[in-house]
């Protein structure tokens, strides 16, 4: 079959050889002239048609386009095309309203097209366009629903192995002591309340007896007002002859509500998180392998009462017999929102003065050595130490029980366990270390909820309408109680259960108002 002939490339190089000046561009300088291109000397031959004119020795199917032997770059005529569709999307998407001789960022232009307004929000750098979905959250609490949001985590069993003061031979003492059983004791509201005043009373002596609680009168007239309250609970604890008891406690806690205020963020001390938390064990697990480490957990007893108050402040301690009675603070109690920043700001620098630690720039709540032999994550008054067993041992834990009163837990060996933030991490035989959360989280939902631990347990954590609107009635006032204690657990729990954290942030959205479709 003889060759096809390409009859459009035919034409357009007829035409390309009768208009060879058409793609210059000629430009000129201010004041010259520009003159008409000169006519051709002679007029073009016909074009010849043969089957190879198009590219030496090589023929071109029909239908196929021909490939150029050369890259001849980007001819004038197509940089003007693409200047011009440029300007095209500029004037179609922005619009410049800048004054002569600024220089600033193009605004969007505002357009009534509804498809154009949606692109324009894509292709803006105006960061005011980008604003987040979820309506703005409106804090409604008083002190009695603030105080029952902290209550959990204070009367959480934090693991203390010793109560000097309250286990002491005092007679007053003895009367907040009784046998233990399976439940909590249960007295008449009246003797309850004779006994959580005996229990604030030892709390307001130990107090004093630390310089925390001082006299008013060497208060200057400027102080600042906050007022308190006790936190009394039954705690498991065990007898000077080492038998489990259940001990009425009483403990004295500010109420300060104004860490809500955005402008008080520096108020707040640097805090691990879950993956740092996470990251130390690990970093232990290495070294293990090359050097003579170990981890420890350590706890400081009353880590607020040990910083110094910074700010003039008096407080109105309302006994349970209804008594109050006001007191200059010298030293933090906890509940003030920079009892955490004061505290970190004082274990830092003891640190820092006796061992040379400093802080991980990237991540200021952990400490390390000078030689990169020890690392301690420090969360409020919880430490978590992993290093070699020489200046762990022998200098960090001695030099912090010479100023504070201190519980030690060790790893070094298969077998040895350690608690951190109420989380249990157990060294294995084959070199895993796990970490479980508190047993008492779950035991304690169950209980708040009537739950029977040995349900049988769903396949997703959601429910297939949570996202449908909520028509139903708010709870009432002990439904909400138990409603909040609950999503204040499930936070405890969020960091552990990745797959349930949607759900529990969406449950948490309902704190202010819970409702029936939400319990």
């Amino acid at each position: 079959m003889p060759p096809q002939l390409d009859l459009e490339a035919v034409h357009v190089q007829k035409y390309a050889r009768e208009h060879p000046d058409e793609d210059i561009e000629v430009t000129a300088e201010a004041g010259e002239i520009i003159k008409p291109f000169p006519e051709p000397l002679e007029p073009p031959e016909p074009a010849e048609l043969p089957s190879s004119s198009f590219s030496s020795g090589q023929t071109v199917a029909h239908g196929q386009k021909r490939s150029d032997d050369a890259d001849h770059g980007d001819s004038p005529k197509r940089v003007k095309f693409a200047d011009a569709g440029f300007s095209a999307l500029e004037r179609t998407f922005l619009l410049d309203d800048t004054a002569t001789g600024e220089s600033a960022p193009k605004t969007p232009k505002l357009d009534e097209d509804a498809k154009q307004k949606s692109l324009v929000q894509v292709t803006s750098t105006d960061l005011s366009l980008y604003e987040h979905e979820d309506d703005s959250v409106s804090f409604a609490f008083n002190n009695d629903e603030l105080d029952e949001l902290e209550e959990y985590e204070l009367n959480f069993c934090n693991g203390e192995l010793y109560d000097s003061q309250e286990l002491s031979n005092d007679e007053m003492a003895k009367q907040l002591m009784f046998p233990f059983s399976k439940e909590e004791p249960n007295l008449s509201a009246e003797e309850l309340q004779r006994l959580d005043a005996i229990a604030d009373m030892i709390e307001v002596k130990r107090l004093k007896s630390m310089q925390v609680l001082t006299d008013t009168s060497e208060m200057p007239a400027d102080h600042k007002v906050l007022s308190t309250r006790f936190v009394r609970t039954w705690r498991e604890k065990l007898s000077d002859t080492g038998q489990p008891i259940w001990l009425r406690r009483s403990r004295l806690v500010a109420r300060e509500s104004a860490w809500m205020d955005s402008e008080n963020d520096s108020l707040f001390s640097p805090a691990s998180n879950a993956i740092v938390a996470r990251l130390v064990p690990t970093m232990f697990l290495e070294m293990k392998e090359n050097s003579d480490c170990v981890m420890v957990s350590i706890d400081v007893k009353d880590a607020f009462l040990t910083a110094k108050q910074q700010t003039a402040t008096v407080v109105n301690c309302v006994l349970a017999d209804g008594e109050v009675q006001p007191y200059g603070l010298g030293r933090v109690l906890p509940g003030q929102r920079d009892g955490s920043l004061l505290w970190h700001r004082d274990i830092t620098s003891v640190l820092h003065e006796k061992l040379g630690m400093t802080a991980h720039v990237p991540c200021p709540c952990i400490l390390k050595s000078a030689d990169d032999s020890c690392y301690a994550l420090i969360h409020v008054d919880d430490i978590l130490v992993v290093g070699k067993r020489d200046f762990v041992m022998n200098r960090l834990v001695k030099c912090l029980k010479e100023k504070y009163e201190v519980s030690v837990q060790t790893t070094e060996k298969p077998g040895d366990e350690i608690q951190f933030l109420k989380r249990k991490m157990l060294l294995h035989h084959d070199g895993r270390l796990s970490i479980q959360t508190h047993y008492k989280h779950v035991q304690q939902m169950c209980a708040l909820l009537g739950l029977n631990k040995r349900l049988q347990s769903k396949k997703t954590p959601g429910h297939s309408d949570m996202d449908l609107q909520d028509t139903t009635g708010e709870l009432s006032p002990d439904l909400a109680k138990k409603f909040r204690t609950c999503v204040g657990i499930l936070l405890c729990l969020a960091s552990d259960l990745p797959h349930c954290q949607h759900v529990v942030r969406h449950l948490a959205t309902y704190s202010t108002q819970p409702t029936q479709k939400r319990a």
